[in-house]
């Protein structure tokens, strides 16, 4: 049976990069074919979990993506690849689509 390796890759990545590999990944167990990540998040925040096959080159692929509802966040991973390096991207707080509510009056003017 082919055995899938996994390398977990977070702090060197952000050397290596101009994106912000600040997801802390905090916890990496195998089950079965996929890496069981435990990351810790900020609530709000949106984050993408990317891996690829070689640290120094290639493209980061987009794994998952999604927004922190609590501090930790598991997710189930598998790139296809026989090994992969995995990081995790903060995007930030998602902009709102919505109009800001409007200005309040003016004060009305001295008598």
């Amino acid at each position: 049976m082919f055995k899938k390796e996994y390398v977990i890759l977070v702090v060197l990545c952000a050397l290596l990069t101009n994106v912000r590999a600040t997801g802390k990944i905090c916890k990496v167990e195998p089950v079965e074919d996929q890496l069981k990540v435990t990351i810790e998040t900020m609530a709000g925040n949106n984050y993408i979990v990317q891996c690829r096959s070689s640290l120094v080159a290639g493209v980061w692929e987009n794994v998952e993506e999604f927004q922190a509802a609590e501090s930790i966040t598991v997710k189930f991973i598998s790139s296809g690849e026989s090994h992969c390096y995995v990081r995790v991207v903060d995007l930030g707080v998602a902009k709102s689509t919505e109009e800001p509510p409007p200005s309040p009056p003016p004060p009305p003017a001295p008598s």
